[in-house]
This record gives structure tokens, C-alpha cells and sequence, in this order.
């Protein structure tokens, strides 16, 4: 296998030995079409897709590797990954895996991975569909013996050991956790590697110097990484052919199968989290909430409220208020997340329109008269800024509406005797949104004098 060349010795010889059968060889599936309208070169997967270590539990990756699964059979010594358990020893957390690996006895393949996926902050969607498109090992219709498992991801497994690992990388768990945390190295240490965030590279499409290179400007974190691990790209042949057909003698196909495997399994690797959006009324003195969409764990978040796309001064919290010179703007937030280790990465809301103002309410109605049967009680309406245009009115006996008393004034009956009278006001003037405001219950309504 060809090795990726890197600035430090290290990397060249583990990182060179992650490209395993999968890069040269068509992925095990029907012949279903993913060809040039689906992969993006210079974005294979998102961040947010790679580095999100929550997207399954530890039972979820055992159920999927089950019924992935469900139709291996094991034969002799041969194993199914369903079936797969192993021992392992307790990692601590280092640079790369911030967390501990927690040895125990029987792990399950799904424990082993869900734990280097928690440990090293990596998707453990991204460890399972490298797995398939390493060795295939997810959908193996029969077991695999015991070497396929030493070197289920490739890592630290040199042509020169012709098929065997370095000592340190060999076994199923060593594989999974090595190349975790590798994962995280090609981020935390991007500079060490050859492929970086936005620059343009030629990517070879085979280690066949013959068969030449293509440019790529590479967008994200993710995607450099997935070309530090497997420096090759899909040419058209290989973009053109069916899943599990071939390309031609310059094809390569690990890339365009973790694609593949990745939007099949789990939907678009693409995806960024769901976006930022406002809630509130849009309105002149309504209070605006932002809801910052969905981010990888352990993400700082940071607000910039805009008008018409421009920064409001101060307004940096998760609430606005929308203030009289925004009438006539649009509004919107701008949510910017940080994370040691990664670019800044913002999301833009869609835009309030603020057409409309709303009252300001400094003292509520209030009831005022005799609270006797047969006295008339009128409504103070309180105070309102500005002042609103027209009122209209319903009143209430213990808090049951009382039919046809829509007036600015209420004369209690006879059976409204003991009962506790209040009064909901709703003001209105153009361009302003209406307000319905409630007052106080009165004390029980007493007897008419004298009766």
C-alpha cells in the first residue's frame, strides 16, 4: 500500500498504513447508482457529522450491527462482528481522546466502538462505515476469521508486515480506538498533515502515478481528515460506475464508499445540524428568542442580533427586544459556535419583518364604584403607551363571561350576589397589535343598600 506522506515520521507510518483493501476495491452492494451528483470531493462529510460522538447510544450501534448482521453465519473458527467480543484494557484520556476508554471484560464490536467513540469524540456512525468500507465487516454474509479483525481498519499495518499490523495497532479494539483517535490528530495537529481546510490540492486518483490527480479545494475539518486517512479520490470511471461495479484500472473507491455507505445508513453526511431560527412576534416592543439549531456536544455558543444584516450594537443575548427604530427591518440573529480545536462556524435565522408595534402597559384596568347590586362599576383603563385609539370590553363573574356586558361600565343584578366581578380590556390603534389585558377580581359583590 502506498503511504500518505506527511511532516512527521510518526504519521507516515500509521497514517500510511489507514487505506486498507477499501481504497481500491467497489463496495459489496447492489449495483445501485452514486455517482458524480451525489459525491462532493472537496466535501465528503460535514464537522458537524464527523465530530459528533451522541448520534447513537451503545444499544443502538448493538441493534445496528445486528440487523446489518442478521443474515452472517459464522463457519469454524470464522466470526460475525455480531458475535465479535474481545477484552480490553483501560485507556486514559490523552491529547486525542480527551476521555477514558473503560476497560472491561466480553466487549461486544458495539461496545468497543461506541466507547472509542465517546473517548476520541468521534461519530461512531463515521467508525462503523469504515468499517464497512475497509474490510465489510457490517454486511459480511459469513464470518471472518480471526486476522480480518487484527486489521479491521488498516491502521499501523504496513505492505512490509505482508497483511499483518505493528504490534501496537493489531486487534479489533486497538484498531477502532487507533484510528479514533487519528481522527481527532488529523484536527487537533492539521497543520503535521498534507491535506488542510481550504486549501486546493491535487488528490491522486490512484497510487499509479500514470493515472494522475484531479484538483479539490477542501471545505471542512472532516473531509481533510477522510483524505489524510485514504489519500485518493474516485476518477469519473469510478464516480460512474454502479456500487459494486467497477471503474477502470485507475479507480479508486474508499472515499466514494464511505459517501455512500454514510448517506445510505444514515442519511446525508452533509448535514450541519438543524438551523438557527427566531421566534417572537414581529414587533416593535415584542421580545424576540433565538433557538441556536442543533451543535456537537461542548460547543460555546455566541449571539449578534442584525437588522437588515447589519450587527445591532449590544445586542448579544438569546432575547431581543424589538425597539422602535427597527420598524420596517427585517431581523434576524446570527449564531456563532466555538470549539477548542475547530473554526469558528456560524448559522444565520431567517428574518423577522417587524411591521407592527405593540402598547406598553404601565398600569392595568382597574374597576372602580360601589360593589353593590344595582351600582354602576366603570373601568379605568390603566395606563398604555402610546395611548390606543379604541377599546372594547367583556365583563366577567368569577371568571364566567357574562353575556352582552361588552360596555365600558357594568350595573351588577341581583344574582351576581356574592360573586367577584372583573374585566378584560382590549386595546387597539393602527400599526400596533392589538392587546387584551385583564384587571383584578373585585371583592364579592354585597347586597343593594338598604335591601
Amino acid at each position: 500500500m502506498s503511504k500518505v506522506r506527511t511532516k512527521n515520521v510518526i504519521s507516515s507510518i500509521a497514517c500510511g498504513s489507514l487505506l486498507g483493501a477499501g481504497a481500491f476495491f467497489a463496495a459489496p452492494q447492489p449495483n445501485t447508482a452514486y455517482g458524480a451528483m451525489l459525491f462532493d470531493a472537496g466535501n465528503i462529510i460535514s464537522d458537524f457529522s464527523m465530530y459528533n460522538s451522541s448520534t447513537m447510544t451503545k444499544d443502538e450501534v448493538e441493534s445496528f450491527i445486528k440487523e446489518k448482521g442478521a443474515n452472517c453465519v459464522a463457519e469454524g473458527n470464522n466470526i460475525c462482528l455480531k458475535d465479535y467480543r474481545e477484552t480490553t484494557s483501560t485507556r486514559p484520556p490523552n491529547d486525542f481522546c480527551q476521555k477514558e476508554f473503560g476497560g472491561s471484560q466480553n466487549n461486544s464490536a458495539a461496545g468497543i466502538i461506541y466507547k472509542a467513540a465517546k473517548a476520541c469524540g468521534i461519530n461512531p456512525q463515521v467508525l462503523l462505515v469504515t468499517l464497512q468500507k475497509e474490510q465489510g465487516l457490517i454486511t459480511a454474509p459469513k464470518g471472518k476469521p480471526a486476522g480480518t479483525y487484527e486489521r479491521a481498519l488498516g491502521f499501523g499495518c504496513p505492505d512490509s508486515l505482508n497483511g499483518g499490523c505493528l504490534p501496537q495497532y493489531s486487534g479489533f479494539a486497538n484498531q477502532v480506538y487507533s484510528a479514533a483517535s487519528r481522527l481527532q490528530q488529523y484536527r487537533i495537529n492539521a497543520g503535521s498533515f498534507n491535506y488542510r481546510v481550504g486549501e486546493t490540492v491535487q488528490i491522486k486518483f490512484h497510487p499509479k502515478s500514470e493515472c494522475g490527480t484531479g484538483e479539490v479545494t477542501i471545505k471542512n475539518q472532516a473531509t481533510a481528515g477522510l483524505y489524510n486517512y485514504t489519500p485518493y479520490q474516485p476518477n469519473d470511471a469510478a464516480l460512474n460506475a454502479n456500487i459494486g461495479a467497477l471503474g477502470d484500472e485507475c479507480s479508486s473507491y474508499g472515499n466514494k464508499n464511505f459517501s455512500y455507505y454514510f448517506n445510505l445508513w444514515f442519511g446525508d453526511p452533509h448535514y450541519k445540524g438543524s438551523p438557527a431560527k427566531v421566534e417572537g412576534d414581529a414587533a416593535v416592543g415584542s421580545t424576540l428568542t433565538a433557538h441556536p439549531g442543533t451543535w456537537m456536544p461542548a460547543t460555546a455558543l455566541f449571539y449578534q442580533w442584525l437588522a437588515d444584516g447589519f450587527p445591532i450594537e449590544g445586542a448579544t443575548s438569546e432575547t431581543y427586544q424589538a425597539a422602535p427604530e427597527d420598524q420596517g427591518k427585517r431581523i434576524s440573529v446570527q449564531v456563532t459556535g466555538a470549539k477548542s480545536g475547530f473554526p469558528l462556524q456560524s448559522k444565520k435565522s431567517q428574518a423577522l419583518l417587524i411591521d407592527r408595534t405593540v402598547f406598553n402597559v404601565a398600569a392595568q384596568p382597574k374597576i372602580v364604584g360601589v360593589l353593590r347590586v344595582g351600582e354602576k362599576l366603570k373601568v379605568n383603563t390603566g395606563e398604555w403607551t402610546p395611548e390606543p385609539t379604541d377599546f372594547t370590553y367583556q365583563w366577567f363573574a368569577d371568571g364566567q363571561k357574562i353575556n352582552g356586558a361588552t360596555k365600558d361600565h357594568y350595573i351588577p343584578s341581583q344574582k351576581m350576589l356574592g360573586k367577584q366581578i372583573s374585566v378584560k380590556v382590549l386595546a387597539s390603534r393602527p400599526g400596533f397589535n392589538s392587546l387584551l389585558v385583564a384587571s383584578n377580581r373585585t371583592s364579592p359583590i354585597k347586597a343593594a343598600a338598604g335591601g
